[in-house]
């Protein structure tokens, strides 16, 4: 099912100026990395080398902060 995803203004040279986007996947991981296939870098401004989401990014899902990401940005989304 297709996520509608907020991008950042920092984000958005990425993106081409698209506050929103659209992009699949079951964790947080697999978003973001969908996301890079359609716009390059992105990943790379969120995530570490090992995956992990930096530690200055926050992941908001239905509005609220997701809790399960200090580890991997592997976590479940949906578990939120």
């Amino acid at each position: 099912m297709p996520i509608q995803v907020r991008i950042p203004v920092q984000l958005r040279a990425l993106t081409g100026g698209q506050e929103v986007v659209t992009a699949t996947g079951s964790s947080v991981l697999q978003l973001i990395e969908n996301i890079d296939k359609q716009f390059p870098g992105v990943k790379d401004r969120i995530c570490e080398a090992d995956g992990k989401v930096r530690r200055f990014v926050n992941i908001f899902v239905n509005r609220g902060r997701h809790p399960n990401l200090g580890e991997s940005a592997d976590a479940d989304f949906r578990e939120r």
